[in-house]
């Protein structure tokens, strides 16, 4: 064989090869960025199951809830035992500022649901400046298409890392589990988005406390890494969701999520804490003087509402019994003239 032909067939090989992992990594799919659900996802898709859930939902929810997952535990069923507004809980797990406005615009364009509140779950980290926008939500087209040109992932990018070696690795794991047996998943959804911990809610209870906050400091230390301001390119995205929604008449209540004490004492140590979070508190008195649809509330810590210090699934996810007072006081602000129920 001549060294041309040898050149060729390597590398044709190699090309047949690449597309082959290429096919079998979106088909397989192990990170949730794609459209393929061949197998389970290893990782927890929040905004796809969110985005399908939402499409599904039978009404038109009088409340739309957005936030990460330290918002997912306010329950629509207990604002319809209150108020008798129907609900939805959207929230996606780590989302940022452009999450919420994303949700919003897919919610509004694409499904034509129009809520007349938002309960607004708003992160301290939600603004970092230094994170990136999440993969979870780059590689996913329903959502993905709302981000500015700037932010969506080129091509190139998509290809690249179809070829990654998480994605690869990932796969390996998937078909391993495929071929013997996935483990149980750790968290289901209701019809209306309501969170449900399937591993955690039997075993961590106020009586039975153990959230392992621990464990949590160090991940929480990674996520407020270099941040030192608040982000302009999401305070872009944070506006303009104020903006869309207050040109539908669409109220927006909303909070400074809750996290543990004894992790917010770590991070004020290791963090700046104190610093960022009075910079989020600030910019957020300006957007409530501004906005006139638009009011927020501080219940970064559980005092700040009577809440439980035990009442934790572990250092950054409420239980029940605190998301439920939040909820109520959050339901207090809510104009009178938008309490009253869709009829349609």
């Amino acid at each position: 064989m001549s060294w041309k032909r040898m050149a060729i067939t390597v590398i044709l090989a190699s090309l047949f090869i690449t597309g082959g992992v290429m096919a079998l990594n979106y088909a397989v799919n192990p990170l949730g960025k794609y459209k393929s659900h061949v197998l389970p996802s290893l990782v927890w898709t929040g905004r796809s199951d969110k985005a399908a859930l939402l499409e599904n939902f039978e009404e038109n929810p009088d409340v739309l809830i957005l936030g990460s997952s330290r918002s997912m535990k306010l329950d629509p069923d207990f604002i319809k035992k209150k108020t008798g507004l129907t609900s939805f809980n959207a929230g996606v797990n780590s989302a940022q500022a452009e999450d919420y406005y994303v949700m919003l615009r897919y919610a509004l364009e694409d499904l034509k649901v129009k809520p007349k509140i938002i309960l607004l779950g708003i992160d301290v980290e939600a603004f970092h400046n230094t994170a990136p926008i999440d993969e979870r939500l780059l590689f996913n087209n329903t959502l993905a298409k709302y981000l500015k040109k700037e932010d969506k992932v080129s091509l190139k990018d998509k290809l690249t890392a179809l070829l990654s070696y998480d994605e690869t690795a990932g796969t390996v794991r998937s078909l391993y589990y495929a071929a013997t047996d996935y483990p149980d998943p750790s968290t289901s959804y209701d019809k209306n988005g309501f969170l449900h911990y399937s591993k955690k809610e039997d075993k961590v209870t106020e009586d039975n406390y153990d959230a392992k906050i621990e464990d949590y400091i160090e991940k929480y230390r990674d996520r407020f890494k270099g941040y030192t301001r608040l982000s302009e390119n999401r305070q872009e995205y944070f506006t303009d969701f104020l903006r869309i929604a207050k040109e539908n008449d669409i109220e927006v209540v909303s909070f400074i999520t809750t996290l543990h004490d004894d992790l917010i004492n770590d991070l004020r140590k290791t963090r700046g804490y104190d610093e960022i979070s009075q910079k989020l508190v600030a910019y957020l008195n300006d957007l409530e003087a501004e906005y006139n649809n638009f009011t927020f509330e501080n219940f970064d810590r559980v005092k700040k509402y009577d809440g439980s210090l035990t009442a934790f699934y572990d250092g950054a996810h409420i239980q029940e019994k605190n998301a439920n007072l939040i909820t109520e006081k959050l339901l207090k602000k809510i104009p009178k003239e938008k309490q009253t129920a869709y009829t349609e």
